[in-house]
């Protein structure tokens, strides 16, 4: 298995090896993990502009207007969605983990539970990103945090 370091030694530089295959363990409720992911789509604009070289392979080589353009484009359709799914995912995580079943059925709900996520996890990326894309300039980007923009949509 091969593996992968984003920041180098001494932090210089950024080492990435694209076949790299990691296990990941991510302990959070709901809430702190979208968070992060604003923070990541805060900070995304800032690597770009640090270190360009990382930002085009994350991002599969497209342009950063491209990129804004496309999440103003999906962010302008019906946000109702995302309240819709966010209230499914909070449902599905209130269940005891037993519901899920034994070895196919509990592989599957697993499955399907990861899956409705992920437009949850875009959509706070995405408006993090744009946020972001505001502040590119600004002096203190160390001292940027997540503001829970994705609440202001999912959040009645």
């Amino acid at each position: 298995m091969k593996t992968c370091r984003m920041i180098g030694p001494e932090r210089k530089g950024v080492w990435h090896e694209p076949a790299a295959r990691v296990l990941h363990r991510h302990p959070l409720a709901l809430g702190p993990y979208l968070d992060r992911e604003e923070l990541l789509g805060l900070m995304a604009p800032v690597l770009h502009r640090l270190c360009p070289e990382a930002f085009a392979r994350i991002m599969a080589n497209r342009d950063i207007q491209d990129i804004a353009r496309d999440f103003r484009a999906r962010l302008a359709s019906d946000l109702s969605v995302y309240r819709q799914i966010f209230r499914r995912v909070v449902e599905r995580f209130a269940q005891p983990s037993a519901v899920l079943g034994e070895g196919d059925a509990r592989r599957l709900a697993i499955k399907a539970a990861y899956q409705l996520h992920i437009p949850l996890k875009l959509l706070a990326f995405r408006l993090g990103f744009l946020k972001g894309l505001e502040l590119v300039d600004d002096a203190c980007w160390r001292e940027r945090q997540p503001a829970g923009l994705w609440r202001k949509i999912v959040e009645p």
